[in-house]
């Protein structure tokens, strides 16, 4: 058996000290590792600016002055369509009046005794003080 692996040599280990965490922790090694980082510097949290107002003011000075009158314009909009449907609606008539009061008085929501129902042979009219 010998003659058959004849130029073999037995692999050797790479370590002579297998104790490795006894290498790391020695002081030869130490003195020349860098020192433990002790706090890590966070990047600050960047903020929305179409969100945030502060961080578009620092962005966009003029932000401010362009979202006011923004605003501004949107309730002068607001206020000049309400006056147009208020002057396209009609008021309401005598007849639709009479017709409502006499829905509310049938159906309970308004009190029966401030009205005075109007019969010939069924009702024809209604009269309500309020």
């Amino acid at each position: 058996m010998r003659g058959a692996m004849k130029g073999y040599i037995l692999p050797r280990s790479k370590m002579v000290n297998a104790d490795l965490g006894r290498i790391i922790n020695s002081d030869e090694v130490q003195s020349v590792v860098k020192p433990i980082k002790k706090e890590n510097k966070r990047a600050p949290l960047k903020k929305n600016p179409l969100k945030n107002l502060n961080a578009m003011l620092k962005l966009n000075p003029y932000a401010k002055t362009a979202k006011r009158m923004a605003i501004l314009a949107e309730a002068q909009r607001v206020k000049s369509k309400k006056e147009k449907l208020d002057n396209k609606r009609k008021p309401i008539s005598k007849v639709y009046q009479f017709f409502f009061d006499l829905v509310l008085v049938v159906i309970g929501f308004r009190n029966d005794d401030n009205c005075n129902f109007l019969f010939h042979g069924h009702v024809i009219g209604i009269i309500c003080s309020t």
